[in-house]
């Protein structure tokens, strides 16, 4: 259920305590809404009586990423849209070290069922991008051009290939739209702010739509010139299904699974699910929680890294803590099982 955009601002989408509101239907809402407004012209249906409009819809990306491929799943079982993901690199699926981690990370959960998933050509050779021109995939041209999408999907103008992804979509007449998460609160030196809006404002306002995931990305789309009539919400979404029924533990499994955690008692648990960087701020959580975190034995090397930071930015406290908090790593698959705890 949506009830806060990425920027912590209450959105304006609303209950009246029967009916919620379903993050993915926003999003499949913004997806229709933009592919009608500016492909209309574009329709493959125009002249054509009595066929069914499916919209055919991709999605480019990195890699598979455990988040978007249930969304694609939930947006690929309806019956007016149909999901395809071209993905350059397979990596979180056969495994490889990841620098924010710092070593191997493969996802535990299927991340390819329930929609059309697609790698390019050396997908199985390639890593995370380190760079612009780390991905360029000269192969997405033809893999966009034959696919006979109605609107295409791009997250970030990096690396290089999603721009070889745009400039196939423009010359297939394709609608394009880019979703990015960036904000106008990073800091940047005076001559690289000049060089974005310059460069990545011309070519943002050269795709047909782009798609905010919150206030704060909406204004950074707005300070690069891009009208406000192309400018869609599509918020970040959860599977909440696989959540709230993985979550639902008996007391004796609960019992269990809080001791795992170090904690026998019914003080809550705080839940930090982000990588242990310091631009994703765990010592917030920190703060916010009143707790020095403890760091599990078989804590990877990032979690070491930061624990001491955390444990160092918290002012003296006197007493117990209300909260305990242990900084340890699970599977994708574990999660919803720890928000039971």
């Amino acid at each position: 259920m949506l009830e806060r955009d990425v920027s912590g601002h209450e959105e304006s989408s609303r209950t009246n305590g029967k009916e919620t509101i379903q993050a993915s239907s926003i999003y499949y809402f913004a997806i229709t809404k933009c592919y009608r407004f500016y492909g209309r012209q574009f329709s493959p249906w125009k002249g054509k009586k009595n066929m069914k409009k499916h919209v055919r819809i991709a999605f480019i990306n990195t890699h598979p990423i455990q988040y978007l491929a249930p969304l694609y799943a939930n947006l690929n079982g309806g019956s007016d849209l149909s999901i395809t993901a071209i993905y350059l690199s397979d990596s979180s699926i056969r495994g490889e070290s990841d620098r924010g981690f710092g070593h191997i990370v493969k996802w535990d959960i299927d991340l390819l069922a329930g929609y059309d998933a697609r790698f390019v050509l050396g997908a199985e050779r390639r890593g995370e991008p380190a760079g612009f021109f780390s991905m360029i995939a000269p192969q997405l041209w033809h893999e966009v051009r034959k696919g006979t999408f109605d609107a295409l999907v791009l997250h970030g103008h990096t690396p290089a290939a999603t721009m070889v992804a745009a400039s196939a979509a423009k010359a297939s007449h394709i609608p394009a739209f880019m979703r990015c998460e960036t904000h106008l609160g990073l800091r940047r030196s005076a001559l690289k702010s000049f060089l974005r809006r310059a460069l990545i404002g011309t070519y943002y306002r050269r795709l047909d739509g782009v798609l905010a995931i919150g206030s704060a990305n909406r204004e950074f789309y707005r300070a690069l010139g891009v009208p406000e009539q192309r400018i869609f919400d599509m918020p970040y979404t959860v599977d909440n299904r696989r959540f709230m029924t993985g979550a639902r533990l008996a007391d004796d499994e609960r019992m269990k699974l809080r001791a795992g955690f170090g904690v026998h008692d019914d003080r809550p648990i705080a839940l930090y699910a982000a990588k242990f960087q310091r631009r994703k701020h765990p010592d917030d959580l920190a703060m916010s929680s009143c707790c020095r975190p403890k760091t599990n034995p078989g804590a990877s090397p990032s979690m070491r890294r930061c624990a001491p930071v955390c444990r160092s930015s918290l002012p003296p406290r006197s007493g117990a803590c209300p909260i305990s908090c242990m900084m340890a790593e699970t599977g994708a698959s574990f999660l919803p099982r720890t928000l039971g705890g």
